[in-house]
């Protein structure tokens, strides 16, 4: 089933909310934007997904995604002000975020200011940390699952979609799960448990791949395993950057093979590289803008 432009939805607390348009369409799902009527000042977008395309893992994916988004209370996260279940239908109510996916910013703009990189990591990290205080593991970090207030800089960002998150406070995360340029090795390898320093590599990659626009590793599936599962990174992407002594460390902190040796969500909030601008003026990095850019 889907909406058309105007279609209002009703909340069992009695909240009434109308459709705006269409976002996007999935297989099983689609996403519009909406308002609360009255009031059109602020805008949500609505997930709904059809129950009857959805089965097996999906199914524990999405109530495990309801029931962490609507734990989370944190200005970095994207949590969920409401679910509606029907029959056929369960429809998330979030908060819109306006400037979309921060792959899609990183795709039209290719290289962001030395400011905006360290706003993006400080407020993931901040997000994490939340997140790992209170017992969860996000297991997908990466550019498709944060969102942006603004496309265009500067703007915020808002770490979304809990359908890999776990609680590591109620059961063993033993898992491969998460997108393979962005897993720690003890996910690749999956050789024992690991727990929610996994995350934190995520955020190694990301920084990375904010920093000089590329991966840390490249090649087939199979090589890419092997890269990460020994650490192998080319670290000879930094060389020619410009990049500063604080950001090479800060990076080297995180992509650490043995989970217990990487920097913590609230040891990375403590490091110099995220306060190098504390009292400091707009700077550019100096990259060229690799044309066939694909994250």
């Amino acid at each position: 089933m889907s909406f058309t432009a105007g279609t209002s939805i009703t909340s069992p607390h009695g909240e009434v909310y109308l459709i705006h348009g269409l976002i996007s369409r999935g297989g099983f799902s689609c996403v519009y934007t909406a308002h609360m009527h009255p009031d059109k000042s602020k805008l949500y977008a609505i997930k709904v997904i059809d129950k009857r395309k959805i089965h097996g893992k999906t199914i524990e994916h999405i109530e495990r995604e309801i029931s962490i988004s609507q734990q989370v209370d944190n200005p970095y996260l994207l949590g969920m002000k409401e679910v509606i279940e029907t029959q056929v239908q369960f429809l998330m109510i979030m908060e819109y975020v306006e400037g979309g996916e921060l792959f899609e910013v990183l795709k039209t703009e290719g290289v962001l200011s030395l400011r905006q990189n360290i706003k993006i990591l400080t407020q993931i990290c901040s997000g994490v940390e939340y997140l790992h205080t209170h017992f969860i593991c996000h297991r997908d970090i990466k550019p498709e699952n944060i969102l942006c207030s603004a496309a265009e800089e500067p703007f915020d960002v808002r770490l979304a979609d809990f359908g890999l998150a776990v609680r590591f406070d109620e059961e063993v995360l033993n898992t491969s799960c998460g997108t393979l340029h962005y897993a720690a090795p003890e996910i690749v390898g999956m050789k024992e448990s690991y727990n929610e320093m996994c995350d934190m590599w995520s955020i190694g990659v990301l920084a990375f791949v904010l920093l000089t626009v590329s991966f840390p590793f490249d090649g087939s599936v199979e090589e890419v395993k092997e890269k990460i599962m020994k650490g192998e990174i080319d670290w000879e992407r930094f060389k020619g950057k410009d990049l500063c002594d604080e950001a090479l460390d800060f990076v080297k902190k995180l992509l650490v093979v043995k989970a217990e040796k990487r920097l913590k969500a609230k040891e990375c909030l403590e490091h110099p590289f995220l306060h190098l601008l504390d009292v400091e003026d707009d700077i550019d990095i100096p990259l060229d803008i690799i044309d066939d850019f694909d994250l």
